[in-house]
């Protein structure tokens, strides 16, 4: 994946858990991998230390995928602005993000919207990592 060199560079463990009941059998696979990339490449950029760990799971008529780090986190006042054009979180001034136009997550919202999925974000406060995913419909 292009996101493993900027993670061993940083120290970071990758896991990755997939469920093999979770395949992707409609949509543009090129763009799911795209809007994957971003959500890990997010979780690499607000990540100082320990694991980010990438899941899929079936769920209901679809696959859930979430990307989940130990980077920054954030509050609940933050949670309606990731997936926003140019948009960050109030906690991010702890790291260096000048190479980031800010549109990775917002990219991964249109990509999945357009694939009539749902995106989301979770954190249980700042400084105690983040959750940032999606759940994609499957015929």
């Amino acid at each position: 994946a292009a996101a493993t060199p900027g993670a061993k560079a940083k120290g970071l463990r990758l896991q990755i858990v997939l469920d093999e009941k979770a395949t992707l059998a409609r949509g543009d696979s090129d763009h799911i991998a795209e809007a994957v990339r971003h959500l890990l490449d997010n979780a690499i950029q607000y990540s100082q230390r320990g694991t980010v760990a990438i899941a899929t799971h079936a769920e209901g008529n679809g696959v859930h995928v979430s990307v989940r780090d130990e980077g920054v986190g954030f509050g609940k006042q933050d949670k309606h602005l990731f997936f926003q054009k140019f948009s960050r979180g109030h906690n991010v001034e702890k790291v260096n993000v000048n190479y980031s136009a800010g549109l990775g997550l917002y990219l991964v919202a249109q990509i999945i919207r357009g694939h009539k999925g749902t995106v989301f974000a979770e954190s249980p406060g700042p400084d105690k990592g983040s959750t940032f995913g999606f759940w994609i419909p499957v015929k």
